[in-house]
């Protein structure tokens, strides 16, 4: 019987730059991942899916972006081996674990560049790993790579050499890295310490784009080795584009308008509705600082052509358990309110 051959997304990636990817030998398969590959007709015609999507994200995108992801590809890869070499919780073998992870990633390609607003985006990634600490209690069971902190973070960048798109550029990752655990600052160094002992996962994703505001959700979900539950939190990241800043409440409402009592009155008869029996458990000083505090800030609301829809962050004004459904105000009942030349968003 002859040899037989397939197509590996991990040699093609080394020789994209040369002109495309070669055939690798089964015989000469040295990794877990290479030979489960050669092993699995279905799982090597997944890689031949995987390696179609990488080329065509590739053949979208500039010499500068094509970098990074061409790095977030080889990092990817890296993990395979110890990503399914220990998943009991999950009930998978390692092939079943490898088809699973190609499915997932050829997905996540073929969503990595976007348009919205008549404007171009690639999604960037990082991945970084940083070994447990020596009192580190996490479940190996449910470590994505067992020994190891793992961060994920995934962020959009605008494919235009205008200024302004630029100047966005720098700011959403910066505002990313803050969530990741950085501080926020402009050309911020990537630091593996970042992911230590917990897995991660920092997500930004561009909502809207209308009246000159760039507004991008940015999400962190994590789990701590040992902790009890993973922890979650979200919010908005709005930017004008024109002035290149965050949005301030002035941009929205013109001040002395009372916008904010107004606000707040919806916000509490809606909570009062959701907590039911035990609102007046709710209702001290406390309570009215956070509500003030959640109401207040730009962070916390998302704006679209129904109105302005007020979120409430984990722990804020319920438990955890009992999360608060967000609160919309139309614009209507806003009327008289608005500054002069906001544009409300289509």
């Amino acid at each position: 019987m002859g040899c037989r051959y397939v197509v590996f997304l991990s040699v093609w990636i080394v020789l994209s730059a040369a002109g495309g990817a070669q055939s690798f030998d089964c015989e000469k398969a040295a990794t877990n991942v290479e030979k489960a590959v050669c092993a699995d007709s279905s799982l090597s015609l997944a890689d031949d899916r995987l390696a179609a999507a990488y080329k065509q994200v590739m053949s979208a995108l500039p010499p500068d972006a094509k970098v990074t992801i061409r790095e977030g590809e080889a990092s990817w890869l890296r993990s395979l081996e110890n990503a399914c070499a220990h998943k009991p919780a999950f009930q998978e073998n390692f092939t079943t674990c490898l088809k699973r992870m190609y499915k997932e990633r050829t997905v996540t390609l073929q969503k990595m560049v976007v348009s919205k607003g008549g404007v171009k985006f690639v999604m960037l990634e990082k991945t970084l790993l940083t070994r447990d600490s020596a009192d580190d209690i996490g479940n190996k069971d449910i470590e994505e790579n067992p020994g190891f902190g793992t961060l994920h973070v995934s962020w959009p960048q605008a494919l235009t050499d205008a200024p302004e798109w630029k100047a966005w550029n720098a700011e959403v990752l910066a505002e990313t890295q803050k969530e990741a655990g950085g501080t926020g600052e402009l050309d911020q160094p990537w630091k593996k310490e970042w992911a230590a002992d917990s897995e991660t996962e920092v997500t930004a994703t561009v909502d809207a784009i209308s009246g000159g505001i760039v507004s991008t959700q940015v999400s962190i979900e994590g789990m701590g080795h040992g902790a009890a539950h993973p922890g979650e939190a979200t919010h908005e990241f709005h930017w004008l584009l024109k002035d290149g800043r965050k949005l301030k409440t002035s941009d929205v409402f013109l001040p002395g308008t009372g916008w904010e009592s107004a606000l707040e009155r919806r916000c509490r008869a809606s909570l009062k509705i959701q907590i039911g029996k035990d609102y007046e458990e709710y209702v001290g000083k406390e309570f009215q600082k956070t509500l003030d505090e959640v109401v207040l800030n730009p962070e916390n609301w998302t704006m679209d052509g129904t109105g302005m829809t007020i979120s409430f962050p984990e722990y804020s004004v319920t438990p955890r358990m009992d999360p608060a459904e967000p609160v919309t105000a139309p614009w209507a009942t806003l009327k008289g309110m608005l500054a002069v030349g906001f544009e409300l968003p289509k």
